[in-house]
C-alpha cells in the first residue's frame, strides 16, 4: 500500500472497540470516558452534529451490537480507501493537500463531516461496510476538503460564508459532482445515498 506523507489517518474507533470487548456490561460510564480521551473531537461533533444527552447515548448503546460487525469492518476497510481515493482526487485536481482524516465513534448522529480546516471525520456505528459506497463517501468528504483548501488559498474567510440552504445546496452539489466523477458507473442509489438502498 502507497504510504503517502500527505495523509494522516487517525483511528480512534479501535479505543472504543478494546473498551467494548474489555467490560461488560459496556455502559454510558464507558461511552463518556471514551469521547473524554478525545475532548477536542467530541465537543465539536456533539456542539455540530448531535446532542450529547444521556437518552442519546443509552439509545447508541443500544444500536452498537447489531452494528458492531460492520462498524470493525468499515473502521478497517477506511484507511486503504482514504489513500487510494486522495491519490484519485489529487491527479483530478492537479495538486496535493495535507489531509487529516478521524475514524471514530459516535452516538448515530452523521455518517461524516469535514470541519473548516479541512479534517475529515468518519463515525463508523452510522456507515456501511460495503466498499463501494464507502468509496463514494469518501470521495465525497475530500472533495469538501479539497474546495475548502482551495477557498482558503485564495484569501477565503469562513466566518464570512453565509451559512443557507444556497450555500449548503452549492457545496454539496460541488462535492457530489466530484464523487461521481471519481467513481463512475455506480448506480445512483449508490452515488445519492450512500449505500445499496
Amino acid at each position: 500500500m502507497n504510504q503517502n506523507k500527505n495523509i494522516i489517518v487517525e483511528d480512534m474507533s479501535q479505543e472504543f472497540f478494546q473498551i467494548w470487548e474489555a467490560d461488560k456490561p459496556f455502559t454510558i460510564d464507558h461511552l463518556e470516558s471514551y469521547y473524554l480521551n478525545y475532548p477536542d473531537v467530541f465537543n465539536d461533533y456533539f456542539k455540530s452534529h448531535c446532542q450529547r444527552m444521556p437518552e442519546r447515548l443509552n439509545a447508541a448503546i443500544a444500536k452498537y451490537p447489531d452494528k458492531y460487525d460492520t462498524m470493525k469492518r468499515s473502521a478497517n476497510l477506511l484507511p486503504s480507501i482514504i489513500r487510494d481515493v486522495y491519490e484519485q482526487m489529487s491527479e483530478l485536481m492537479g495538486c496535493q493537500m495535507n489531509v487529516k482524516c478521524r475514524i471514530l465513534v459516535g452516538g448515530f448522529g452523521l455518517n461524516a463531516y469535514v470541519t473548516h480546516d479541512g479534517t475529515l471525520h468518519f463515525a463508523v456505528e452510522s456507515l456501511t461496510d460495503e466498499l463501494e459506497p464507502l468509496k463514494v463517501l469518501v470521495a465525497h468528504e475530500m472533495a469538501h476538503a479539497y474546495h475548502f483548501e482551495m477557498l482558503r488559498r485564495e484569501g477565503f474567510e469562513f466566518s464570512k460564508l453565509a451559512w443557507d440552504g444556497y450555500t449548503s445546496l452549492y457545496l454539496e452539489g460541488v462535492a457530489a459532482l466530484v464523487s461521481e466523477i471519481i467513481n463512475p458507473g455506480l448506480s445512483e442509489s449508490v452515488e445519492e445515498s450512500m449505500n445499496e438502498n
